[in-house]
């Protein structure tokens, strides 16, 4: 069971779906930055948000694991950041998985996932991470499809060729 660095959609998506044990069960523990940290647990508490609490659940069970990057690290996600118009979080969370390599990153956003890509890192998406528990019968193809549809209903970005290609999936499995 590998490990995971992650952005905060996942985190966010998941949890608002009461389904953020998912990345538990599918990896030994995930790893996020600081600036994600911020964003999902800290502002989210003091918005009300649920989610936050969930993703706070999991940082105090120990199964998500908050990493201060190094000062190399640091300098690496700053000039991230700069140049290729990221988020902090997004940013914080490649770097991480730059000194990581071991881990794959969840990564959302377009630009995020191209830079990956970029530098070499495995990654995979929200949905990816969905796919990986239907093949490993963490999820039931009717559970997956469920999640998918819940995660568009609460506001979740996704092409609908993607949601197309991941339901014929879930109905034709490899």
């Amino acid at each position: 069971m590998p490990c995971a660095v992650s952005n905060s959609t996942a985190l966010i998506y998941l949890a608002r779906c009461h389904e953020l044990k998912l990345l538990q069960r599918l990896f030994k523990y995930v790893l996020i930055p600081r600036a994600v940290y911020v964003e999902v647990v800290e502002r989210g508490l003091a918005e009300g948000r649920s989610d936050a609490v969930f993703i706070e659940d999991g940082v105090e069970d120990g199964w998500i694991r908050v990493k201060r990057l190094d000062e190399e690290h640091k300098r690496f996600a700053e000039e991230l950041v700069l140049r290729h118009h990221i988020s902090a979080g997004e940013a914080e969370a490649i770097a991480l998985g730059h000194a990581f390599k071991r881990c794959i990153v969840i990564l959302d956003e377009k630009a995020a996932r191209h830079l990956a890509e970029t530098l070499r890192l495995k990654f995979i998406g929200t949905v990816g991470v969905l796919k990986r528990c239907l093949k490993t019968g963490i999820l039931e193809p009717r559970e997956f499809v469920d999640l998918i549809n819940a995660l568009l209903r609460g506001g979740f970005r996704l092409d609908s060729e993607v949601v197309s290609e991941a339901m014929r999936e879930a109905i034709l499995p490899t």
